[in-house]
């Protein structure tokens, strides 16, 4: 599902700003401002520029780790733009750089999905052994996971050490020893295949999907169970949406845990710690937004339907953590 406005810039000095192309944005569904000189601003552009939000598209689903289900609602949102007379395609995240040739495969006109398309274009510009630096607030996704500081090689020395290790012994006609040296290959070699994750061992006690059917009944019973007169019903709507999100976002995080735990070689400890740290703020955001819309509601209940809020709100933090 998508939202789309036209915003048209004022005229140009020459007031030629008419025949000017139009450009089409793909927007993440975010809640930051977007000042003046920010690809979502309409006043940053001096031609027409019509703005797409991907609903759905937030900044956890395609930052820490995009999410390949997302494609489809971007295609077809970059499809609408262009029915709708863009003549180019550009997005407000460079993330999406990880969808730059899918989406130009599927769109009819160029696509620019991120600034680090010049990637190529900077390095060929460099002397010889020089490199390119790109700040970002998440590392990892981009590369794959190939920035961990020389990790694979030092994995590939450590084994060509113990292939040269057991070798010694066999030359000088030892044969006792090559079965204590082999035991403690096969040890080493386990403790490589399982490597220190801050992830949570074991399957995740329920799906991401299961996450989502159990978040949505949620809501349908405890809207049930309250009763709501028609007053009260004025304060539903922005507590079903955060309760909506605060489910969904859960699922999308629990997709994420599985997908970096997953990862070989793994992140670094670092990488991880920020990752868990990512993954609580996030959570506490949604806790905030559910705790901030269900004030007015809570506040519009009768006692009786009070008691009956208090138990499912408790029920739900003892089940999951409302996450």
């Amino acid at each position: 599902m998508t939202s789309a406005t036209l915003h048209t810039a004022p005229p140009l000095a020459n007031g030629n700003a008419t025949r000017l192309r139009t450009l089409g944005v793909l927007m993440l569904e975010t809640r930051f401002p977007r000042p003046v000189g920010d690809i979502g601003n309409p006043e940053t552009f001096a031609f027409p520029v019509r703005h797409a939000v991907v609903r759905g598209a937030s900044p956890r689903r395609v930052v820490h780790g995009t999410d390949p289900r997302l494609l489809q609602p971007f295609i077809d949102a970059g499809r609408r733009l262009v029915d709708e007379g863009a003549d180019a395609i550009s997005t407000s995240c460079g993330f999406l750089v990880l969808f730059q040739q899918a989406l130009q495969d599927a769109l009819a006109v160029p696509v620019w999905t991120s600034s680090l398309l010049l990637l190529p274009s900077l390095r060929a510009a460099l002397p010889t052994g020089r490199v390119v630096g790109v700040v970002t607030g998440v590392t990892g996704v981009l590369t794959g996971g190939n920035n961990k500081g020389g990790q694979a090689p030092a994995a590939k020395d450590a084994k060509q050490g113990e292939a040269s290790k057991q070798g010694e012994p066999s030359k000088q006609g030892d044969t006792s020893k090559p079965a204590k040296g082999s035991k403690a290959t096969k040890t080493a070699k386990a403790q490589q295949q399982q490597p220190a994750v801050l992830t949570q061992t074991g399957a995740p006690q329920m799906t991401a999907e299961q996450i989502v059917a159990n978040s949505d009944a949620n809501i349908e019973r405890i809207k049930k169970e309250l009763n709501l007169t028609p007053e009260q019903e004025k304060h539903w709507a922005g507590f079903n949406s955060a309760m909506h999100y605060l489910g969904h976002n859960g699922a999308d995080r629990l997709n994420l845990r599985v997908a970096r735990a997953k990862r070989d070689p793994p992140d670094d400890i670092i990488e991880q710690m920020r990752n868990e740290a990512q993954f609580l703020n996030d959570r506490a955001v949604d806790q905030r937004n559910v705790a901030d819309a269900a004030e007015p509601l809570f506040a519009s209940l009768d006692d009786k339907q009070k008691v009956v809020f208090i138990q499912e709100m408790v029920n739900l933090s003892h089940e999951r953590g409302l996450d």
